[in-house]
C-alpha cells in the first residue's frame, strides 16, 4: 500500500490542516493509501508517528527523516506539505510508478520551467532508495540547516542587488532572536511574558552564531566571525563563528586598575 506521509509541529498551522488534507485525500483518491503524520499534536490521520523536539533539527528539517526507510517502512512513499487542498481526482498522481532513486514531484505535471527541478509540497520515491539525503543531513544538520544562507543563494534569489554586509546580516540577526521569543511567548503577548521568553533562550540558533540570553545576560553571544576582504563587494571566509574564553567582566576590572 502507499504511504503518504507529512509533518506537523505546533506554531504555523492549526491541526485543521493536516484533517483538511486527509478528507480531501479520501475524497478524491480512488487508490488505497495510508496517511501518516509525523506530529507533536494530535491530528485526524491512519497513524501518528509522535515527532520528538530534539532542538537540533528545526521545523520542516523533519521531513528529511522521510528518506529514511527505517522510519518509513517498505514500499513507495509520498511526502505532502499540510498547507495545500486536493479539489479534484489525484489518483493518477498517487498512483504514479517511480524507479529505484527516482523522484517525481508537482512538475511531472506542473510548472515546466527548467529551473524548478522539485517542489516541497509533493515528491514520490521508493523507501530507502534515497536515503542518503538523510544520512548526509545527520552529518551536521546545523550545517545543511543554514546551508542556503552561507553559500549566498538566499541572497542571490531574495535581494540580488542588496551588498549583503555586516549591517544588512545584523538585521536578520536581530530579527531571529526577537521572532523566536515572541513564538516562546505565545498569544499572551505582554513586556513580562516577552521578557521571560527572551530570557529563556539558551544556544538558540539561528543564520548567525549561538545566542544565549538570561536576566543577567543581555548581549546574546560574544562570539566573532573572521573576514579578509578582497575587493569592495567580496570577501573571504577565514574561520567560523567563535567565543573567547576570557572573562569580560574580569578584562573590564582590570582594565579600569582593579
Amino acid at each position: 500500500m502507499i504511504k503518504i506521509f507529512c509533518l506537523y509541529y505546533k506554531g504555523k498551522y492549526s491541526t485543521d490542516y493536516v484533517a483538511n488534507l486527509y478528507n480531501s485525500l479520501k475524497k478524491h483518491c480512488d487508490v488505497d493509501f495510508e496517511f501518516i503524520c509525523y506530529s507533536d499534536s494530535e491530528v485526524l490521520a491512519d497513524k501518528v508517528i509522535p515527532l520528538k523536539q530534539n532542538g537540533i533539527i528545526k521545523e520542516h528539517w523533519h521531513k528529511l527523516q522521510f528518506f529514511d526507510k527505517d522510519f518509513t517502512g517498505d514500499g513507495d512513499i509520498i511526502v505532502m506539505d499540510i498547507d495545500q487542498l486536493i479539489v479534484s481526482n489525484i489518483t493518477e498522481m498517487v498512483n504514479w510508478p517511480v524507479e529505484e532513486k527516482e523522484l517525481v514531484s508537482y512538475t511531472k505535471w506542473w510548472n515546466k520551467s527548467p529551473h524548478t527541478t522539485i517542489n516541497g509540497g509533493w515528491y514520490k520515491f521508493k523507501a530507502g532508495s534515497l536515503d542518503f539525503i538523510w544520512k548526509k543531513y545527520l552529518e551536521d544538520p546545523v550545517k545543511w540547516q543554514l546551508h542556503y544562507y552561507n553559500t549566498g543563494e538566499v541572497h542571490k534569489k531574495y535581494s540580488p542587488d542588496e551588498r549583503w554586509g555586516t549591517f544588512f546580516y545584523a538585521g536578520f540577526l536581530f530579527a531571529e532572536t526577537m521572532v523566536e521569543g515572541l513564538k516562546r511567548c505565545g498569544k499572551d503577548l505582554t513586556v513580562d511574558n516577552f521578557i521571560k521568553a527572551m530570557e529563556s533562550l539558551k544556544d538558540f540558533q539561528g543564520t548567525g552564531a549561538k545566542m544565549t540570553f538570561g536576566p543577567k545576560i543581555r548581549q546574546g553571544s560574544r562570539a566573532n566571525k573572521l573576514f579578509k576582504c578582497i575587493s569592495n563587494t567580496t570577501f573571504e571566509k577565514l574561520a567560523d563563528w567563535t567565543t573567547p574564553d576570557i572573562d569580560v567582566q574580569e578584562a573590564i576590572k582590570r582594565m579600569q586598575g582593579n
